[in-house]
């Protein structure tokens, strides 16, 4: 069990030591993943702009075009990594979004409301 510890807890050192060693320009093209990533899982809004923007992050991760790629290439990482690790999380929260509308209720960083 110290062995798997270890590993891991040397994967998170390389981690960091990875994110150290970039150039501001790909720190600059992080943040920019960064955000859009916030954007694509933000929570279901009643701001008609705020779920706008939410849809056109998310269509951004879905669609694979050639910005999204350059993107991801500019800041250090694979496109296809980059979009199969966001697809899951996209579909992992319209599932979510579709059970707490389905219920009547909205469920908000593991805590249920109902709705009035």
């Amino acid at each position: 069990m110290a062995n798997s510890r270890t590993r891991q807890g040397n994967k998170w050192l390389e981690a960091i030591t990875v994110e150290q060693n970039k150039i501001p320009e790909q720190k600059l093209w992080n943040s920019v993943l960064l955000v859009a990533a916030c954007d694509a899982l933000r929570f279901k809004s009643f701001d008609m702009y705020a779920n706008n923007d939410s849809q056109m992050a998310k269509n951004w991760f879905i669609n694979d075009g050639l910005d999204f790629k350059r993107v991801c290439e500019l800041a250090g990482y694979n496109p296809k990594y980059v979009r199969t690790k966001m697809l899951k999380k996209i579909k992992e929260k319209d599932e979510k979004d579709n059970l707490s509308e389905m219920y009547g209720k909205r469920i908000h960083h593991g805590e249920k409301t109902s709705r009035i």
